[in-house]
């Protein structure tokens, strides 16, 4: 069996968040786990979150990594009806085809080099972009929320 690498996961990670760091224009991040700072009650977000990675091992050397890629879209209601739909479709955007996985960190094998990228996962029906609208969760809070989500491939 070939040897995996335990900075695989890590890199990925960071990689993905970094990605939505640099493209998320104005809107307000989150990442799953991180506190939320938010000056106003009543401002909008995104949460981004994400499953696996699962690791298969192909072919000797060879591996085949699966993520998935989960955004939380909460949108104050006010008198915008579409801006649910407009953060939904820049979450989206974000979601492109392909996001480059780079060595981020401060270890000594953290050196910034691009060591592959995900690839928007779009072979049956089932992948693909998801967008899920729940709209107002809980009534004394005057938030909708949403959900972007993708499926992700790598091989390493």
């Amino acid at each position: 069996m070939a040897v995996f690498d335990i900075n695989w996961d890590r890199w990925i990670a960071a990689s993905i968040n970094q990605h939505f760091e640099t493209n998320r224009g104005t809107l307000n991040m989150f990442v799953e786990g991180q506190e939320r700072r938010l000056t106003n009650t009543q401002t909008s977000y995104i949460e981004l979150r994400q499953d696996g990675t699962g690791w298969q091992e192909m072919s000797r050397d060879n591996w085949k990594g699966r993520v998935e890629v989960n955004v939380l879209v909460a949108s104050v209601i006010n008198t915008d009806l579409y801006l649910p739909n407009r953060m939904v479709g820049q979450v989206t955007a974000i979601l492109q085809r392909c996001i480059p996985v780079f060595r981020y960190g401060t270890g000594v094998q953290d050196d910034g080099t691009q060591v592959g990228e995900l690839i928007l996962m779009t072979e049956d029906r089932d992948r693909g972009h998801r967008i899920h609208k729940y709209g107002q969760i809980e009534q004394a809070i005057a938030l909708m929320q949403s959900s972007v989500e993708a499926s992700y491939k790598i091989w390493l």
